[in-house]
């Protein structure tokens, strides 16, 4: 990790040729993230080329999650060849410099097409707006393919994506995308930077500006050809005040200037928007209830952003202070980050499951709370809770995060009549009571509309999100079109 400063020159190798004038022209491509003709979700593997001449800004480098009923938020088995090592040590191959035959650890079905970056760049600037998998995942393999990129992150961000990063090769030990090695070399170029300042390079000017979608999160404003072209890519954001977070500030062209493109986020797209007050507070009285019942409440909820957010809700509305409220898994470890950067009070530690207390509140006979990832149960100790506890009508399992089609998760929360978790011990039944509440963490259609017009772009692209719900909003919107992957947009 450094502070900033001057990249040398380098080369990039790619399969992908452009033609002369696409080259010189300032140029956007959405290497992931969008609609594709190959049926992923445009929900995964986040990353936007933006390019001006011999440079280039890479925003984002995700990992795109598994399409169908097996995701279930899982990360795809990589397809890369490896070079065995005494000790077991193994890592990718890399493409020579002849770039013959052996594969390149870009091509790989859970990357963006980071293989699409030209071949003629001669510095490369990477943003990474926020930890969550889908936007920093691959960043240690991108820092190793490219080695005189320059990476760029607010210091949240860099703590986060460590722990995803660290999180991905527990869980793939098998032939895995990058080692660590890499993420130990990575972070030593990482440079931080803050809100609101403004990194120049050349005729490029970055400029990350807070987005409020979790603790840390930025949206990226680029000024190309010295300010001539400018592009906005909002990554997720909200402009709502979340518990731990503020929301996004209300930008306009005054602020930015003009805008060419704007790449805008659509999760919401097509949606009626949801009160967040009346969600907590629907939240907050379920529990409660369950409570004075004798029973348990389960919320099972993403390691980042969700369990903290959670946490500071029930804390906010009295449940934290009159009954026991626990905080177990990885959900503890982001926890701490998140009162290192004083978004959460150190007393959340006091919550903490700690080694030898588990056995105990899994058989514990008195109403509790148990904040624990999964958010989606398809692992964690989110899933061990459940299946101890799912059994007694007076408990609650409280869902507050998308639920993945074929996830346990997905099923307890749309199946009608006799409910079942599969466990490792088999199945399961589930008499206890399930709730879904939305505290989403992405903005409303209003709000992205209202962005829309007030930035007035040249042209929006829609992109993380249904292609269905961006049409149905590109319906009330002039100048907005669906973001596809590997499409050149002239500036």
């Amino acid at each position: 990790m450094t502070r900033i400063g001057c990249s040398d020159t380098f080369v990039l190798h790619s399969k992908i040729q452009y033609r002369h004038k696409e080259y010189l022209m300032p140029h956007l491509i959405l290497l992931g993230g969008g609609v594709n003709d190959q049926g992923h979700s445009p929900i995964g593997g986040s990353a936007v080329l933006i390019q001006d001449g011999d440079e280039a800004v890479l925003v984002d480098a995700g990992i795109r999650f598994g399409d169908g009923v097996e995701d279930a938020g899982e990360l795809a088995v990589s397809k890369l060849e490896y070079k065995e090592f005494k000790g077991g040590y193994r890592i990718a191959q890399l493409p020579p410099s002849s770039l013959d035959n052996i594969p390149s650890p870009l091509d790989n079905d859970v990357l963006p097409e980071l293989k699409r970056i030209p071949p003629d760049i001669k510095r490369l600037y990477v943003v990474v707006t926020h930890g969550h998998y889908d936007h920093s995942g691959s960043l240690p393999l991108v820092a190793r393919v490219f080695p005189q990129a320059e990476i760029f992150m607010t210091a949240p961000t860099l703590d986060i994506s460590s722990w995803v990063w660290e999180d991905y090769l527990k869980n793939r030990r098998d032939r895995p995308i990058f080692i660590s090695k890499d993420v130990r070399q990575a972070k030593e170029r990482i440079q931080l930077v803050e809100f609101n300042q403004r990194i120049c390079r050349g005729s490029i000017e970055i400029t990350l500006i807070p987005a409020g979608h979790i603790l840390g999160a930025a949206s990226v404003l680029v000024k190309m050809s010295n300010g001539e072209k400018t592009v906005f890519v909002s990554s997720d954001l909200s402009f709502e005040n979340q518990r731990t977070v503020s929301g996004a500030p209300f930008l306009r062209s005054n602020h930015v200037g003009d805008v060419d493109y704007l790449v805008l986020e659509s999760t919401y797209a097509g949606r009626k928007p949801l009160l967040r007050c009346k969600e907590e507070e629907r939240l907050v009285a379920d529990i409660e209830r369950t409570l004075l019942g004798g029973g348990k409440a389960l919320l099972p909820a993403l390691a980042s952003e969700r369990a903290q957010e959670l946490f500071k809700v029930l804390d906010a509305h009295g449940i934290v202070s009159r009954w026991p409220v626990y905080v177990d898994g990885s959900a503890r470890t982001i926890a701490d980050i998140y009162v290192r950067h004083g978004a959460l009070p150190e007393r959340v530690r006091d919550h903490f499951v700690v080694d030898g207390e588990r056995e105990k509140i899994l058989n514990s006979k008195d109403p509790l709370v148990m904040i624990a990832p999964a958010g989606m149960m398809e692992g964690g100790w989110a899933k061990a809770y459940g299946a101890e506890w799912g059994y007694d009508e007076r408990n609650l399992i409280a869902f507050s995060c998308y639920q993945v089609r074929g996830t346990a998760g997905y099923k307890l929360t749309t199946t009608r009549g006799i409910r079942s978790l599969e466990t490792g011990k088999g199945v399961v039944r589930t008499s206890c009571q399930v709730g879904v509440y939305q505290f989403s963490a992405h903005a409303s259609q209003p709000d992205l509309i209202a962005m829309h017009q007030r930035l007035s772009p040249r042209v929006t692209l829609l992109v993380h999100g249904s292609e269905e719900g961006m049409r149905k909003m590109m319906q009330t919107q002039e100048a907005m079109e669906v973001g596809r992957v590997g499409e050149v947009y002239t500036l």
